[in-house]
């Protein structure tokens, strides 16, 4: 069978370009493995973060007090993971329904295998395209600690499908993935406890943004070793890791979760077939049109390794169709896609951090503010956090907002970067409404530089 389009993976990435290119009047063929919608919606960005929100709502509650209400509560383990599942199921009926609508579309369950240039083979059927896009996405890297393949541990995958609380859960990982559900469990009540091979958690992070979240995970009764390895794990009724390099020797909960990073997920692809080559780190390789090796197949998304967000693969989808449908050579420029850790507090960044710009080079003046000089965040009893910002000339090249709603809030310096050479200024010149969080973008002062 042949086609106009094949694309290979049903994630965020995939199905949303597979239903553009139909949308555009392109026979498209969309292959997928598991539920429609990949890990975003079934076991990652959606389902992650409605957990947090649970947690966000708990921690409001418990805080009452100090607004001068009285209220009480506690959490439904249950009812928040039937709601978590609930609403992935939401988006999965969505997406098929999407699907079924669309003329120009047609979705085969299945692993494909590629088997020359352009073709690839799914539950024994061939079929042929004139361009093919990988969208893939990745899966969660198990590291090879001693004893871990002899014991049924978690996943992002098996965590979303808990129906029952953790009373101690161990997470071996301390990267974003690690501390957000390190966040969860712990405002739930949870024990936790965050082993770490590297030297810090969240090693993405500057010093003073990484300690804003440490302390507030400590705060909650997060024990965490870092600089530490796990030398064996074990199971008998409860969890054991060994530990070398820790002020203790071992640790045992009735959980454990290996939030320990990604893989592409590339192994069943076949992809020599299809000359199709990939880096050192097993991502595809691909040019500024996402283009890989062979330029009748593009790459999108996770699976490229280019920026591991859903956010990035959607744009990703679009700008190869551009090319694809319409021969439009626009190249995504990733120093100004913003990223968010999804603690307490939230992180969100764009650009250069402090700790990047020195390791390139790049010279750099450092303002900076509190939240705790802000009204908004005295008043919503929010103080925790900082704001920081980067620039080179004149041209912001990277910020953090490390507090409440910094997620949201850091979009503001996107903007400013898009503005180019006057960001500093337009910095300068913006009036902020007050009392709002954003205010606290008024007080940032030269402190380094």
């Amino acid at each position: 069978m042949h086609t106009e389009l094949i694309i290979i993976g049903a994630g965020t990435a995939g199905l949303r370009t597979a239903l553009t290119a139909a949308a555009n009047g392109k026979e498209t063929l969309l292959i997928g493995t598991g539920p429609l919608g990949g890990t975003c919606l079934n076991n990652g960005c959606i389902p992650t973060k409605t957990m947090l929100h649970a947690a966000d709502v708990l921690r409001t509650v418990k805080n009452a007090k100090e607004a001068g209400v009285t209220a009480s509560g506690k959490p439904n383990f249950a009812a928040i993971m039937k709601r978590v599942r609930a609403i992935s199921q939401e988006g999965r009926d969505h997406a098929e329904q999407a699907i079924k609508k669309s003329p120009h579309l047609t979705y085969v369950n299945g692993e494909a295998r590629f088997i020359a240039k352009t073709v690839v083979e799914v539950n024994n059927t061939q079929y042929s395209a004139d361009n093919i896009i990988i969208a893939t996405g990745t899966s969660g890297f198990v590291p090879p600690v001693p004893g871990l393949d002899q014991v049924p541990f978690l996943t992002n995958v098996e965590t979303v499908k808990l129906t029952k609380q953790p009373k101690h859960l161990l997470i071996l990982g301390g990267g974003y993935i690690a501390c957000e559900y390190a966040t969860f469990f712990a405002t739930l009540g949870t024990k936790v406890t965050i082993v770490e091979r590297a030297p810090t958690i969240l090693g993405m992070l500057d010093d003073d943004v990484r300690k804003v979240v440490h302390d507030s995970l400590v705060s909650m009764g997060v024990r965490i070793f870092t600089g530490v390895a796990t030398t064996n794990v074990s199971y008998s009724k409860q969890y054991t890791l060994t530990l070398s390099g820790a002020d203790v020797s071992r640790v045992s909960g009735d959980a454990l979760l290996v939030a320990t990073g990604r893989a592409p997920n590339t192994k069943s692809l076949n992809l020599e077939a299809a000359g199709i080559a990939i880096n050192g780190r097993g991502y595809i390789t691909v040019d500024s049109q996402l283009r890989t090796s062979n330029k009748s197949v593009y790459a999108i998304g996770d699976v490229n390794g280019q920026s591991l967000f859903a956010h990035s693969a959607k744009r990703e989808g679009w700008l190869a169709l551009e090319h694809l449908l319409f021969g439009k050579r626009v190249k995504l420029d990733y120093d100004k896609i913003p990223w968010a850790v999804f603690t307490h507090p939230v992180v969100g960044g764009v650009g250069l951090s402090e700790g990047q710009a020195q390791k390139l080079g790049v010279p750099y003046e450092v303002f900076s503010a509190s939240y705790a000089s802000c009204g908004k965040a005295q008043i919503i009893n929010k103080t925790e956090g900082l704001v920081k910002v980067l620039v080179n000339n004149g041209v912001v090249i990277g910020a953090t907002v490390a507090g409440a709603q910094g997620d949201n809030l850091v979009h503001e310096f996107v903007a400013l970067m898009h503005a180019g050479a006057r960001g500093e200024a337009i910095l300068r010149e913006m009036v902020h409404a007050h009392p709002t969080l954003a205010e606290v973008f008024s007080n940032l002062k030269l402190s380094k530089g």
